[in-house]
Formats: C-alpha cells, sequence, structure tokens
C-alpha cells in the first residue's frame, strides 16, 4: 500500500468525532452565561434543548469567537499552561489529549450566536484548543437566538 494513502487512511481514523453535549454536563456554564450575559436562565436552556444543532465552526467565526483562547494557541504546552491557570488538572490535559489522539467521540464545544453579535463560546474552549493545535476542524453546537427573545426583564 502507499505510504501516502495510508498515512491519510491512519489519521482520518484517528480524528475524534463531535457529539451533541449533555444539559447536565453544559449547565454550570449555561449558568454563568446567564449571570455574565445577563440572560434569562430559563430561556437560554429552553434554546439549548430546542435550538441547539451539531454544525461546523467557520475560521470566521473561530477568529472572532469570544470567551475563549482556543483560536491563537500555538501547542500542548501552552495548553498545558492555560488549562493550569484555569485551575485544571493534569488529568484533564492528559484525558483530553488521549480521547484526541485515539479518534474517540467528544462532546462539541457550545456557542451562542445572538444577532449580530459575535459568537460566544459558553463550554469547550479546552476540546477548541485541542483542536486548533491538532489541526482539527471542529464542529460546535451552535444556539442561534435573537438578544430580544432572552433578555431578563
Amino acid at each position: 500500500m502507499n505510504y501516502k494513502i495510508y498515512k491519510k487512511l491512519i489519521e482520518q481514523n484517528t480524528k475524534p468525532t463531535f457529539k451533541e453535549p449533555t444539559l447536565d454536563n453544559e449547565y454550570e456554564e449555561l449558568e454563568r452565561t446567564h449571570v455574565e450575559k445577563l440572560i434569562d436562565l430559563k430561556k437560554l436552556i429552553h434554546g439549548f434543548l430546542e435550538k441547539g444543532e451539531l454544525e461546523a465552526l467557520t475560521e470566521e467565526e473561530w477568529k472572532s469567537l469570544e470567551n475563549s483562547d482556543s483560536y491563537g494557541v500555538n501547542g500542548l504546552d501552552e495548553i498545558r499552561n492555560i488549562l493550569s491557570d484555569y485551575g485544571k488538572n493534569r488529568l484533564t490535559f492528559d484525558s483530553l489529549n488521549k480521547a484526541f489522539d485515539n479518534g474517540e467521540q467528544i462532546e462539541a464545544p457550545t456557542v451562542l450566536f445572538l444577532d449580530e453579535e459575535p459568537p460566544d463560546l459558553i463550554g469547550g474552549n479546552s476540546r477548541l484548543m485541542f483542536c486548533r493545535v491538532k489541526d482539527i476542524k471542529p464542529m460546535v453546537y451552535k444556539i442561534r437566538m435573537s438578544r430580544e427573545d432572552i433578555i431578563t426583564n
């Protein structure tokens, strides 16, 4: 077998696949977003459950993504340092690195799209950093909502 074809097959089989995140796993991040963005929590959760779609994150969206260190990250050491700064332990780094290297199924990061505002990362910065460093085009869980529909009164 041609080495280039073999290498391509190996690379295809080791890229992770993305699945929709669960409310249980994203709840704390939804709560944080509710507080930071002054968004009604019930409406945000409704948007998560009813309006979320698993889609590719475009380069332009990634570049303008708020609440994320992922676009400019330059290597595994930088990811390790950022995770340490956020108080995440070595196990988080190791388990994510292994999941990406083994092509495991990973919960997609969650991104909020409000009207004409830049996209805002709700959860999944670590996963996006690994995508960047490992040159993987990420799938994300996009929640598209109107700001008018979710502002708290």
